[in-house]
């Protein structure tokens, strides 16, 4: 992840930029734009810096998302599918690729994903010794995308390349159980949708409540089961954070696993908006109701149960909280 901020960063200005990411008063005439993208571009595709490099963009593409649109469906015409790279190439390139995904619009995102693996196939099959293959580019997927802890996370653009690969012919059935599995959790309470509503046993107050019942500007949902050792570590880095404590924000508490709530954080009582929590007949995970990787697990909503962060990590929540109107 080294150098990811930084990456990323530069791919918005990429994107936001004039032409093709030249700054405006500093461009030069189309000939000699021309000129230097050819000298930026070896035979392989890599730039002078032995980097992929991004497909020059039409001058008349300007908006952020037709750019990023443009990039999913050509970016990679000049990759050398048929030879054999180096490894940190190839995951650079991939990493450049999907920084951008999030801000192409969907058709050309799945477009893009589908003509990579179509080029991966036609060029070598879908289990080539090269450096880069099918089943490389499903396992960076999973860690970039797939993963909570990943800052590129995106559900989005994950069940882009689920999509892709499961429909892709010549791939053994077993191999697409787990991707369908994905498909179908990834799907239940996405980020924009109203989160499904559950029936917990609220220990303060002694009765069951639903999810709807809690109100605030922001609604904080922490899964948790407070045998596991993560959520121990995570529970005092949460009480201690002052965005989880202002009044506006109610945060939910909720044990999927037994019958009991968290009771005391470091030896102090709960603050006054935290409600404690626990399903008392783990219908969450039963029916799956949510999908719940590793505990504990966040989602972040909003006054109307709209699911802004989805399984989300505390920093992500803190940041999104203290800079939030």
């Amino acid at each position: 992840m080294k150098g990811l901020e930084w990456l990323i960063a530069v791919g918005l200005a990429f994107l936001t930029g004039c032409g093709n990411g030249q700054p405006t008063g500093q461009k030069e005439n189309a000939s000699n734009g021309q000129e230097e993208r050819g000298k930026a571009k070896e035979e392989n595709g890599q730039t002078a810096a032995g980097h992929y490099a991004m497909p020059a963009i039409p001058d008349n593409i300007t908006t952020p998302e037709g750019r990023a649109s443009y990039v999913a469906r050509h970016y990679w015409e000049r990759f050398p599918f048929g030879e054999k790279v180096d490894t940190t190439f190839a995951e650079q390139a991939f990493v450049d690729y999907v920084a951008v995904l999030p801000v192409a619009d969907e058709k050309s995102r799945s477009e893009g994903v589908k003509r990579l693996f179509a080029l991966l196939t036609a060029k070598h099959g879908s289990q080539p010794d090269n450096g880069f293959s099918l089943q490389e580019t499903m396992d960076l997927a999973a860690h970039y995308l797939g993963n909570p802890e990943s800052p590129m996370h995106n559900d989005d653009v994950y069940l882009s390349f689920l999509k892709a690969y499961v429909a892709l012919p010549g791939i053994d059935e077993t191999e697409k159980t787990r991707p369908r599995f994905l498909i179908d959790n990834l799907q239940k309470n996405r980020v924009g949708q109203k989160a499904t509503d559950f029936v917990f046993h609220d220990v303060q107050a002694g009765r069951k409540r639903h999810l709807s019942d809690v109100k605030g500007d922001y609604i904080v949902v922490y899964f948790n089961d407070p045998d596991c050792e993560s959520c121990q570590a995570e529970m005092p880095v949460a009480f201690t954070m002052a965005s989880l404590r202002q009044s506006r924000v109610s945060v939910l508490l909720v044990n999927t696993e037994s019958e009991r709530g968290v009771g005391m954080v470091s030896g102090q009582p709960l603050p006054p908006n935290w409600t404690d929590g626990y399903d008392p007949s783990q219908t969450i995970t039963k029916r799956q109701l949510y999908y719940l990787p590793a505990m504990p697990s966040l989602y972040l909503l909003d006054s109307r149960g709209r699911i802004l962060l989805k399984d989300a990590t505390l920093q992500a929540i803190d940041e999104y909280l203290t800079t939030a109107p």
